[in-house]
């Protein structure tokens, strides 16, 4: 036997002696851990990630398939190899993109603010010209909207503060913040969309406005696949103050009013956007794949440079880890297109080019939107004091949620909720989606603040001085989970398949 295989063995034998000592007492043996990640630096990278969204501003942010959504992943790509990750892969793949570059909506000549409806019709570049009625909160199905566009009130979705509490297994509130039945709007979630859009269009309609009920009064709102519409016909949106004016002038104007609606782009059907995933290699080839996603809507600040600013964190920590104690191969994944209609198709995608990190798969670890919870003084966003409401998604086995529990108590990590299921009562709606779909076992950080989608998303909405409790939450469960057996996390064969579910509608 040469040196090489004896050294081998003896690396085994010594992770298998650490793993039969109490967890506690084994981050303590034989190593000092490396400095843990800062606030500072990571908030660094997502003001970098930000500020080269923001360069892009005239060319889609970091929509996928754009300039930006490219300059991104070369920065995540950098940043990687600049830590010392042996294996850094820029994963391209191509998809049907859609891209708005005209939109404008007038009433009886005179200009309103608006903004396209995602995924909805093109016109030509004279535009659509028809009759417009205002229905209110529900479409009428009595004939009156043929040949017409439809003015809609978008109903808002909510979510009460006490709903978390009731659904959960585990809560950390030291403020009793989720005791208070108060009612907040939900990000990207509507009480009659997209079903009116669809029952407007059955019902004859040839053009759709809706009317949103932001506070701030913006129409800057890019949906995920829960608020888009399929291409039937030509949408826009207004925000609240002129969604009020239009109101005003129907209610006073017993005459016809016309509408005209502009919505002029392009589709590219070889879009290119793609993964970054860097791989760093631990004694045993067992992986935890670390998640979280690089495009965004507008800046983006929350959704998603904080994720990519922690998913980063954690790369560079375990890059200066003591090799012989890294037991399991950490991958880690930041995907693209969020925002398709295969949500989430970067998942899929990972899943395709990625056949042999599946099989070795032990877990996946997800951190999306590091966030404050805002309120509006003024028609603005203000800080109001706190970070957002969190959700901490755990696998069902009672062992690993309490890993997940015990690390939350002990980085308190505040305004948290452990949910007492993660399979049959909740889908998570987070970029893991598919990994927990297939069967695998998925921890999800994600908040849902309502500024998620619009572009109010910015810098100070992220909630810098929670980026160090959030990693060392992780890096506590990571640590934990080196020491599990895949047949512990896993009992039975994962049903992952090869060729990923297509669901599209």
């Amino acid at each position: 036997m040469d040196m090489k295989n004896i050294m081998d063995i003896k690396k085994i034998i010594d992770t298998v002696e650490l793993s039969l000592l109490p967890p506690d007492l084994r981050p303590g043996i034989g190593r000092s851990l490396p400095p843990y990640p800062n606030k500072e630096e990571m908030f660094g990278w997502a003001s970098d990630i930000v500020k080269i969204t923001d360069e892009y501003k005239d060319g889609q942010f970091r929509r996928s398939g754009s300039p930006g959504d490219a300059k991104v992943r070369e920065y995540i790509k950098n940043k990687l190899i600049s830590f010392g990750i042996p294996q850094v892969k820029d994963q391209p793949f191509e998809f049907e993109s859609t891209t708005y570059e005209n939109w404008k909506l007038t009433i009886d000549s005179e200009d309103v603010p608006c903004f396209f409806w995602r995924n909805s019709k093109f016109t030509d570049s004279e535009g659509l010209k028809a009759e417009a009625i205002y229905v209110g909160r529900h479409i009428p199905l009595d004939g009156s909207i043929e040949g017409k566009v439809v003015i809609l009130d978008v109903i808002p979705g909510d979510s009460s503060r006490t709903s978390y509490a009731k659904a959960a297994e585990y809560v950390h509130d030291h403020v009793r913040y989720f005791d208070k039945d108060i009612i907040t709007p939900a990000p990207n979630l509507s009480k009659n969309m997209p079903e009116a859009f669809y029952a407007a269009q059955r019902a004859g309609a040839v053009g759709f406005v809706g009317i949103l009920d932001y506070p701030t009064g913006t129409n800057k709102f890019y949906p995920d696949v829960g608020l888009s519409v399929r291409d039937l016909m030509p949408g826009v949106m207004v925000g609240k103050g002129d969604g009020e004016k239009l109101k005003a002038k129907f209610k006073d104007n017993s005459d016809k009013i016309h509408a005209e609606i502009v919505l002029t782009g392009n589709i590219n059907k070889r879009a290119q956007s793609g993964n970054v995933v860097g791989i760093l290699p631990g004694v045993t080839d067992e992986i935890l794949i670390i998640n979280t996603h690089h495009d965004g809507c507008f800046s983006s600040a929350v959704e998603d440079a904080s994720g990519i600013a922690s998913v980063l964190a954690l790369a560079k920590f375990y890059a200066e880890y003591v090799p012989d104690l890294r037991v399991k191969t950490l991958v880690f994944d930041f995907e693209g297109n969020h925002w398709s209609w295969d949500y989430p198709y970067g998942s899929r995608k990972f899943a395709e080019q990625n056949p042999d990190i599946l099989e070795k798969t032990n877990a996946v670890l997800g951190i999306e939107h590091i966030a404050r919870e805002m309120k509006v003084e003024d028609g603005k966003y203000v800080d109001a004091g706190h970070p957002a409401a969190t959700t901490l998604f755990s696998p069902d086995s009672p062992e690993l949620k309490k890993i997940v529990i015990d690390a939350i108590i002990k980085n308190d990590l505040t305004y948290t909720v452990v949910p007492y299921r993660s399979g049959e009562d909740f889908m998570i709606p987070a970029q893991t989606r598919w990994f927990h779909l297939q069967g695998f076992p998925v921890f999800q950080y994600i908040s849902g603040p309502e500024y998620l989608y619009l572009a109010d998303d910015t810098l100070d909405k992220i909630d810098k001085d929670r980026f160090e409790a959030v990693n060392r939450t992780f890096i506590d469960l990571i640590e934990r989970l080196q020491y599990i057996p895949r047949n512990r996390m896993i009992p039975g064969p994962t049903n992952h398949i090869s060729k990923p579910i297509n669901y599209n509608l």
